[in-house]
């Protein structure tokens, strides 16, 4: 039997898009799954709308009776997580039929030292009653991943299947910055991980990623500091030899413009 791999959900009022998130499970061409969602202490019906498949027992529900955030949440659902790999899937987003199966069968290959498995995307933008949708390539060499080369072409990791001893052995995501891991908690997580590890792309969509009225970046100002304030954390673990000099971009993204070396 093929090995069975756990789907980790955090969700926070996500409405009836949780629902697509857990039907995106359901219908995946891998059938050796299990699901750990956690939902936020959402005040909205998201949980009345997938009440039905919430009674599978492959799924396994936490409450949050506060609301945590998004780091302390998926910490939450991590220390119930035992299997080999997991993939962190937001509740507003959903799979292609086969991003299992595709990601178990690169896993099965790959050394103990690649600690995250990303591939590409389709970016699904919602205005109003209309959808456009974009190709996304996260494409990177599997062999060559200087941390500063990455962190100079701002890489976001797209989507998160995580080797679970490592995450662990990191002590999950961290929650000890200035917003308690509530932004760009994908981001620090990704620096963290390529100071000690490695990951792994494959050339193939295996994400479909909503982009909505809703979505937490859409918090530009609060977002635009966090990702400094990670930014500064990383080049301050890995050693202080540059700063980072940061522009925004279109769509009021901050990204590294590029990094001076401190002399």
């Amino acid at each position: 039997m093929d090995k069975e791999v756990t789907v980790l959900i955090p969700s926070f009022n996500s409405g009836i898009y949780l629902r697509e998130a857990l039907e995106s499970v359901f219908k995946q061409t891998y059938p050796n799954w299990k699901i750990i969602l956690v939902d936020d202490a959402s005040t909205d019906d998201s949980l009345s709308h997938a009440a039905d498949l919430l009674e599978d027992q492959r799924i396994t529900l936490i409450q949050n009776k506060k609301n945590a955030g998004q780091s302390m949440s998926q910490n939450i659902g991590l220390e119930k997580i035992n299997t080999e790999f997991f993939l962190q899937l937001d509740a507003d987003d959903w799979l292609p039929e086969n991003t299992l199966e595709v990601l178990m069968d690169a896993a099965r290959n790959l050394p103990e030292e690649v600690a995250l498995i990303v591939g590409d995307v389709i970016e699904v933008t919602e205005i109003r009653n209309r959808k456009t949708y974009r190709y996304v390539s996260n494409e990177w060499d599997n062999i060559k991943q200087d941390k500063y080369d990455l962190l100079l072409s701002n890489y976001i990791p797209w989507p998160k299947f995580y080797r679970t001893a490592l995450i662990k052995k990191m002590g999950g995501w961290a929650t000890n910055d200035p917003f308690n891991g509530r932004h760009a908690e994908d981001l620090r997580m990704f620096l963290r991980l390529i100071g000690e590890y490695r990951f792994y792309y494959i050339p193939q969509t295996i994400l479909n990623y909503r982009i909505h009225a809703t979505n937490s970046t859409h918090q530009k100002d609060v977002y635009k500091e966090a990702v400094e304030w990670i930014v500064r954390d990383a080049l301050h673990r890995w050693g202080n030899e540059y700063e980072a000099v940061f522009k925004t971009i279109r769509g009021g993204w901050r990204v590294v413009k590029k990094l001076k070396r401190i002399e």
